[in-house]
């Protein structure tokens, strides 16, 4: 797939010249013919762009654009939002806050590949559940039989919730858009394993993106210096889903493929044949070890600790953890001298967590932390 943000029209001109409104056409459909031959035949484009308003008009050169791309032969699959729930108090002031930018979904069939359920919900209701609000005006829905609901993962939106604030901190560079909306699109556009490229790919966030999701890339750029800059986070940033080896300074995260909330989550274990203890103790050891102010990949938990934290007994959190373990959810290392009574290092399973590269300073930590071990890419803390 290629995924990029090209300059807008004679915009950001002190970067690379600029293109103008009227030879914006043109110039888009010769980028897009060059790609072309390197595309695998269910592949997709996607262009994140939106024009600008001039003298309280909306410029037409995105719409020309995507029409002219359309002659070309280029197919338009869809229509796509970025959508920015805290975006900056930018533009004209008799205008409403911008909150939203198009991505431009183009490929060679009417059939591209798509994942789905890429950033869907996990639920326990997925199906339809029919409607009676207009069942007397003949309405289809209302007498559509409701299907069986079951757990799983919903399918994604079309409206893809990136914060402008999860752009990494310290790049200087005028036009960054954030990794997460990228990760977002590259897992839903592409399959592990496949090639990302980004033409004009800036400080390089589409590529760290793709690196951090298990997917190969390429970028273009005229600017030798956002080139050198994009070699640079691409070098500290380790590649594909480990947390082990994560560059210093950087806290953990989870997958993006697994989910984020505490309720997908138990849709999402409860699916796996796990009950309601083990949710509740896997959640609580989401909680204290991704963390990215403490940079956390595991802690010292004993039985007591999570007995205390949960109301369970400890012959329940002992099974709860041995299923945990065997669904390769959690790992844990025992002190090799049991005698000393020592807790337990207990982690989320490499596979399911990423570093945050770039993660924000300055954030305190909620408790002291009194003495650090580190062994292993993990973290052993006492407070």
């Amino acid at each position: 797939m290629a995924l990029f943000s090209p300059p807008y029209g004679m915009q950001r001109n002190r970067q690379y010249g600029g293109v103008a409104e009227k030879e914006y056409p043109a110039w888009m459909c010769r980028v897009m013919a060059a790609i072309r031959p390197k595309l695998a035949e269910d592949a997709s484009i996607l262009v994140v762009i939106r024009p600008h308003i001039r003298d309280g008009v909306v410029s037409d050169y995105v719409l020309r654009t995507r029409l002219a791309l359309r002659e070309d032969g280029w197919m338009e699959n869809e229509e796509l939002i970025w959508h920015k729930p805290d975006a900056p108090f930018l533009g004209s002031q008799r205008r409403l806050r911008r909150n939203f930018e198009n991505i431009l979904w183009f490929s060679n069939t009417n059939n591209p590949y798509i994942n789905v359920t890429a950033t869907g919900n996990f639920s326990e209701r997925i199906g339809f559940t029919g409607s009676f609000r207009f069942r007397n005006q003949n309405n289809p829905f209302a007498t559509k039989r409701p299907t069986k609901l079951e757990i799983g993962q919903a399918r994604g939106s079309d409206v893809f919730v990136a914060f402008v604030r999860d752009v990494e901190e310290g790049i200087m560079h005028p036009a960054m858009f954030p990794a997460s909306l990228c990760e977002k699109l590259i897992r839903t556009f592409s399959r592990e394993g496949d090639l990302v490229c980004d033409p004009f790919c800036g400080s390089g966030t589409t590529l760290v993106a793709a690196q951090g999701v298990g997917r190969k890339f390429i970028g273009f750029d005229l600017n030798p210096k956002y080139i050198e800059m994009a070699k640079s986070r691409l070098n500290r940033c380790p590649s594909g889903s480990s947390a082990s080896g994560a560059a210093s300074g950087s806290g953990f995260r989870l997958h993006p493929d697994f989910p984020q909330t505490p309720k997908q989550r138990r849709a999402f274990l409860m699916s796996k044949g796990l009950n309601g203890s083990d949710v509740r103790v896997f959640n609580l050891i989401v909680e204290r070890t991704v963390d990215t102010r403490n940079r956390l990949a595991s802690v010292a938990l004993s039985l007591s600790d999570i007995a205390e934290l949960t109301g369970f007994s400890r012959r329940t959190i002992i099974r709860s953890l041995d299923r945990l373990r065997e669904e390769s959810l959690i790992q844990t290392e025992r002190d090799e001298e049991p005698h000393r009574h020592r807790s337990s290092l207990i982690g989320i399973a490499r596979n399911l967590l990423l570093p945050v590269v770039g993660a924000r300073t300055g954030d305190t930590a909620a408790q002291p932390v009194t003495s650090v071990r580190r062994t292993a890419g993990q973290i052993k803390i006492s407070r």
